[in-house]
């Protein structure tokens, strides 16, 4: 009994493992739907197909279309006659509908009904994807008896009006010459579905109708390659662009294609010929010229050694070279919030009213390669100014990609994150798109406001406390207008003298030199007017600010100027650290000096390791005049 439960749990185990593998696979390796699609080949596989397609150009076509479509891109069939002949589910993988094709037969009758309904059955539920099927038939419904007939038409009219309600379109393509009246009752799934209907020679062959359907209704990018003719051969030289994922080339011809090589650096390389076609798969190619090399069979090339000039339309040769790029990308998107203070008018601002502020959301988005996380592939010169519609928190929108990225601005209020899904289908190429990730917005708050302060019960303390400060300032003024200064005559006697400073004026003038700085910059010369100034006294701060040279602050208001006798300014160093020179003197501290004209003064601050010289100067009569 014990073996039995625990055989019971192991299995409800593994199944339960084996959904969450598939979920998880699921999920990691599928994109956004701009370039999925699923696509069912309906093939009519009766007796007649013997007549109509003796040469088997229908499978041809199949498989030629099923290498054809991009990567992400699944595909199935129903082989039908009588019955259901082979049904092969749908897969992104060619190879496998590849090995079953040459397995189909035709014999028995065409029971298009049952082989529609088992098209339409094959699909999926999901939504987002373009859903097709290709019928290719060579004739009406036809089974052995009336009543089955009817039962096949009833069936393919509800599998047509099935296939309508769910978005599968039909395409029909018509084998041979028998299907020439378009009144034909299977021609109704292509109008019940809006889908089309085409006649094979007058629009092309079994493989271009169904390469055409490709390229003008489900818009799969191929383009045109050009091929550079050799002596022996053909040889086709192309730039592989960075950042591709896969890079596939379709070579068709009329005539059958002989062995060819190709020369690419890549992380792998696949080739798979047809009777008539060739397709050349690079998986993550590197960035730069692909070459090559194929040959057209004996008989064009005999054709061509006979001097026939003819084009390839001309003849029914040559060789058509297409090529599709796709890139697997991950949308990558950079949400900044920003807070935008409002202008407030004067009378908001004097009632003091709180400021209103502008909540911002700044976007900016990019495509990064899948593979390295890393690569901008949208930073490429022929993506520049390309116009790009997105959806923005569910509003359509359109932008235009500029250095890489595309950035806009969205209102912020309301809203708490971001959520974008960007459309590229108008890009060109194939682009497997992984979304981005919502993005939160990280909200701050609004500057605190503070209003202004009402100031005027301080005025009458501010008042109180100016008049204190100037009473104090007289004080000290008055202080200092008796110092004792230090004469000399010129014969080396020295006497202290009190000099009292009534209204004695400045006259002459100081070159200021900034002779050495401790960052070594250089400053320009500059001259202190001291003629014209009220008489008192100056400290070698007010000079130095007056120039705007800010060394020796807490020093230099300690070095102290007031007009002496005879034209002389008298000079006293009340600082601490520092030395205070007259030519070649220096003076002693808390006594005064007097300079006379064309004397120098050296001033060092020891801290800042500055140097500084005043030279002064008398005017001249026309400085005189221009400070009168």
């Amino acid at each position: 009994m014990r073996r039995k439960y625990f055989r019971f749990g192991f299995f409800i185990l593994l199944f339960c493992l084996t959904g969450m593998i598939r979920a998880r696979a699921s999920a990691d390796s599928g994109h956004d739907g701009n370039n999925r699609a699923e696509i069912v080949f309906l093939l009519d596989t009766s007796i007649s197909m013997n007549t109509q397609d003796k040469d088997r150009e229908a499978i041809e076509a199949i498989r030629q279309a099923v290498y054809s479509l991009p990567s992400g891109y699944q595909a199935g069939l129903v082989a039908y006659n009588t019955g259901i002949q082979t049904t092969i589910p749908l897969s992104p993988d060619p190879e496998m509908m590849d090995r079953q094709l040459s397995s189909i037969t035709y014999a028995g009758y065409t029971n298009a009904g049952e082989g529609l309904q088992q098209a339409v059955g094959l699909f999926s539920d999901g939504e987002g994807m373009e859903r097709s099927i290709f019928l290719m038939t060579d004739g009406e419904i036809d089974m052995p008896d009336q009543r089955q007939k009817e039962n096949s038409r009833s069936l393919y009219t509800k599998a047509a009006s099935e296939a309508a309600r769910r978005g599968i379109r039909i395409y029909i393509i018509a084998i041979g010459s028998e299907l020439g009246n378009p009144q034909m009752h299977i021609f109704d799934g292509a109008e019940t579905t809006d889908g089309a209907v085409y006649w094979e020679g007058q629009s092309g062959t079994l493989a271009g109708i169904l390469e055409r359907i490709l390229v003008e209704r489900m818009k799969v990018p191929w383009k045109e390659a050009r091929a550079i003719a050799e002596a022996d051969g053909k040889t086709l030289e192309a730039e592989i662009p960075s950042g591709a994922s896969y890079v596939r080339f379709l070579m068709t011809s009329n005539e059958e294609l002989d062995p060819f090589s190709a020369e690419c650096r890549a992380e792998s390389q696949k080739i798979t010929s047809g009777r008539n076609f060739a397709v050349v798969e690079f998986k993550r190619p590197s960035s730069g010229q692909v070459r090559i090399c194929f040959e057209e069979n004996e008989k064009a090339r005999d054709n061509s050694v006979q001097g026939k000039k003819e084009t390839a339309e001309e003849n029914g040769k040559g060789v058509s070279i297409c090529i599709l790029i796709e890139y697997a990308t991950c949308v990558k998107m950079d949400v900044q919030y920003q807070s935008r203070e409002l202008r407030r008018t004067d009378e908001e601002i004097k009632k003091n009213i709180p400021p209103k502020y502008e909540h911002l959301a700044d976007i900016a988005v990019k495509a990064v390669d899948e593979s390295d996380g890393r690569t901008n592939l949208w930073d490429r010169e022929e993506l520049e100014g390309r116009e790009i519609s997105y959806i923005l928190n569910g509003d359509a929108c359109k932008g235009v990609i500029q250095g890489g990225q595309i950035k806009t601005v969205i209102p912020a209020d309301g809203i708490e994150e971001v959520k974008l899904s960007v459309d590229m289908e108008g890009l060109g190429d194939v682009w497997q798109v992984r979304q981005a990730e919502p993005v939160r917005i990280g909200k701050t708050p609004d500057p605190v406001f503070l209003p202004e302060p009402d100031y005027r019960p301080l005025w009458g303390i501010l008042g109180f406390l100016a008049a204190v400060l100037v009473f104090l300032g007289l004080w000290e003024k008055k202080k200092h207008t008796t110092i004792l200064y230090m004469d000399s005559a010129g014969t080396g006697d020295k006497t202290e003298k009190p000099l009292v400073l009534k209204d004695t004026p400045y006259s002459g003038k100081f070159n200021l030199y900034v002779v050495r700085t401790r960052d070594g910059k250089d400053i320009p010369p500059h001259v202190y007017r001291l003629f014209g100034r009220s008489p008192g006294r100056i400290t070698l701060k007010q000079i130095l600010d007056t120039c705007r040279i800010y060394y020796g602050e807490r020093e230099s208001g300690d070095i102290l100027f007031c007009p002496g006798p005879e034209h002389s300014v008298i000079l006293e160093d009340r600082s601490d650290r520092c030395t205070v020179m007259r030519g070649a003197e220096i003076l002693k501290k808390g006594r005064g000096y007097p300079v006379y004209y064309n004397e120098k003064i050296t001033i060092t601050f020891y801290e800042e390791d500055t140097e500084i010289e005043l030279h002064y100067k008398n005017l001249k009569p026309s400085e005189r005049e221009i400070m009168g």
